[in-house]
Parts: C-alpha cells; sequence; structure tokens
C-alpha cells in the first residue's frame, strides 16, 4: 500500500470537485446577477432570491472544499497503528481513511472512502485495536487492520 499514492488520488478527487464548485457558482453568478431595471415582475426578484441563497451556499461549500484540500495536502500519511488523521482504517470490506470526507473511490482494486475526525463512525472506532469490533447503527464493524 503506497500511501503517498492514495493522497495524491484523495488530493486529486478534492481538486475536482472545487473545479467543479468553481464552475456551479460561476453559473449562479451569472443567472443571480438579474438587472433591476429590466426587471419583468415580481417573480423575477424572487427568483433572484433563489439564486442568491444557491450562490451563498455553493460559496460556503466551495470555501470548505478550499480549506479541506489544504489539510488534506499538509495531513500526515506516515504508517500508523492507531487511529488517527492519516491513518487508513480496514473495516469489513471498506477501507476508510481518516480526516477529511472523501466519496467512495477505488485504486488499485481497492475501495476507499475518506471520512472527517468529527464524523460519527469514529467515536465508535477510536478506542479499538486491530480484531475488535463495534456497533454503528444497527451494523456490526469488525477492524480488520490500521495502516
Amino acid at each position: 500500500m503506497n500511501k503517498i499514492e492514495l493522497k495524491e488520488k484523495m488530493i486529486s478527487i478534492q481538486n475536482d470537485l472545487i473545479l467543479n464548485l468553481e464552475k456551479t457558482l460561476n453559473d449562479y453568478n451569472t443567472g443571480a446577477d438579474l438587472d433591476e431595471d429590466n426587471t419583468l415582475d415580481i417573480e423575477d426578484l424572487s427568483h433572484q432570491d433563489e439564486f442568491n441563497d444557491i450562490r451563498n451556499s455553493l460559496s460556503s461549500r466551495y470555501k470548505n472544499a478550499k480549506t479541506d484540500l489544504e489539510n488534506l495536502k499538509d495531513m500526515n500519511f506516515d504508517e500508523s497503528n492507531s487511529i488517527e488523521k492519516g491513518a487508513i482504517v480496514q473495516l469489513n470490506k471498506l477501507n476508510y481513511v481518516i480526516g477529511i470526507a472523501i466519496p467512495k473511490f477505488k485504486l488499485h482494486d481497492k475501495t476507499y472512502v475518506g471520512i472527517s475526525e468529527n464524523a460519527p463512525i469514529i467515536k465508535h472506532m477510536k478506542s479499538k485495536n486491530i480484531g475488535e469490533s463495534f456497533m454503528f447503527n444497527d451494523k456490526k464493524f469488525v477492524i480488520n487492520d490500521i495502516l
């Protein structure tokens, strides 16, 4: 397992997310900038308010994604035997990368998902060791390995 390659893959995924958010945000910026002198009716202004709400939400997601990217770049991906930021925890058949939330992805025929240190499942696994199990959302998880 090359954790540097894993980190690079996660950075690439996060960069793609940022680019998509940036494009969507630019599209909403264009749609939200309605010329009030050319407004046809009150409904146009209502749509402008909706666009502004969505734009603000996208802007917040964009800023958070950029912060997550910087945190990911700074994250230590050294080998680990404890459940901490940068560790890979193999639960059942899925590999959880602790640090930032990233959707499922494949690398060398293995499936990974990035989870935040604040994810609810973390508190259930934090005190566990390899071979131990815990329950989360009525499902049993076994810690197969910590890398």
